[in-house]
């Protein structure tokens, strides 16, 4: 087997990997961004239930 092809394909794995991350990162960060959103519009009295560390929407 040619090392340097086993190399490349290594490499290619690696890049995939990699942008998968950053999906994901980009994925939760929306998440985040659209929960703060959400607790900023609608007042934690509305969501919260007796609960002191739970205020806004569960998503």
């Amino acid at each position: 087997m040619n090392p340097n092809k086993m190399n490349q394909e290594n490499n290619n794995f690696n890049e995939k990997k990699s942008l998968f991350k950053t999906l994901k990162n980009i994925a939760v960060n929306a998440k985040n961004r659209l929960k703060t959103h959400l607790k900023n519009r609608f007042p934690s009295r509305i969501w919260a239930k007796g609960s002191e560390n739970h205020k806004g929407p569960k998503i």
